[in-house]
């Protein structure tokens, strides 16, 4: 007879990086806040740009939706990345687990992952927003420059905040 897999019950609470990615009412405050600050961002990198308002009027709003596609991406790394460590070392995901789900500063290993997480949703950011304004029209030079700031500055750095200051 085979050996039955001990039940391992985790728990429930969500970390930060999942609540901004399931749709929930907490997006009707997102959704406008990222828009306007996508907007921000976008205006001031490109401000020596004739009909500004109007360019960024017709491009923000694809930059957001980009963002956001970028940042669940960073989200789903990070949860796939929970799911899997179990299946390499109860050990391993006992470690990173916590750390990903409650404190990214628990250990290295969590810190890094999470790092990594933020980095892939700015490097996604980085080449559709790129993408995005060499189509409508910009130059090389200006598209990468506006896509880096938009990158670096709407990366989804929430991932590091602490769940566990949310749960006390």
């Amino acid at each position: 007879m085979k050996k039955a897999k001990p039940v391992r019950l985790y728990n429930v609470l969500f970390p930060i990086f999942i609540l901004v990615s399931v749709p929930s009412p907490l997006w009707l405050i997102l959704i406008p806040l990222n828009y306007l600050w996508d907007n921000f961002i976008l205006s001031r990198s490109l401000k020596d740009l004739p009909d500004l308002e109007l360019f960024c009027s017709r491009n923000s709003w694809k930059i957001c939706l980009a963002g956001f596609l970028s940042d669940i991406a960073g989200g789903a790394f990070l949860f796939l990345v929970m799911i899997f460590a179990d299946k390499l070392s109860p050990d391993f995901s006992d470690r990173i687990g916590y750390g990903l789900s409650m404190d990214p500063f628990y250990n290295t290993e969590s810190f890094l992952t999470t790092l990594a997480a933020v980095a892939l949703s700015a490097l996604l950011i980085y080449v559709t927003d790129r993408a995005i304004l060499k189509r409508a029209g910009l130059d090389s030079s200006s598209a990468s420059r506006a896509a880096r700031n938009l990158a670096l500055l709407t990366a989804p750095w929430l991932f590091f905040i602490p769940s566990k200051w949310i749960y006390r």
